[in-house]
């Protein structure tokens, strides 16, 4: 059974981790993802998996964006799963970009700390956020959030 939970509480990490246990597939969702960490830890297997199934989808739309047009299962799943409709979505697929796995563990994005893209995105996204007045603070690193552990371990599956 495919399910959705929305929050990171500690009610929503039992469920998610209970669902695991017994072969459901979970999404979670969450407006405060560093609460997740501990979860995540928790769950490495669930977070492989989770990786090499948006792999898996977006090596399908590399190989074949034509397989995704507005009249495909794909789009229509999609817009069926987050709304607007399969010919919006399909458009907006043209203008996704998601790194190969390959790419993703480098050190210019997951893997380099720091310097690595993940880390500078973070920061630049919370800078901007202190701007709007959404956050009152910003880490000096957000390294520790761009770990290519489960990337790691997706592609060493593959």
């Amino acid at each position: 059974m495919k399910i959705g939970i929305i929050g990171s509480g500690e009610v929503a990490k039992t469920l998610a981790a209970g669902f695991l246990k017994h072969g459901h597939e979970v999404t979670v969702g969450t407006r405060e993802a560093n609460k997740l960490a501990d979860f995540a830890k928790a769950n490495p297997d669930f977070l492989g998996q989770y990786v090499r199934l948006i792999d898996g989808y977006n090596t399908a739309y590399l190989s074949n964006p034509a397989a995704w047009g507005p009249e495909s299962e794909s789009a229509k799943l999609i817009a069926k799963l987050q709304g607007g409709t399969a010919a919006e979505n399909s458009e907006q697929l043209k203008t996704t970009v998601v790194p190969p796995l390959d790419e993703q563990v480098s050190d210019k994005w997951l893997g380099g700390g720091e310097k690595g893209a993940v880390a500078k995105i973070l920061k630049d996204t919370a800078g901007f956020l202190k701007d709007q007045k959404k956050i009152t603070a910003i880490k000096d690193s957000y390294a520790a959030a761009a770990d290519p552990e489960y990337a790691d371990a997706a592609k060493a599956s593959n």
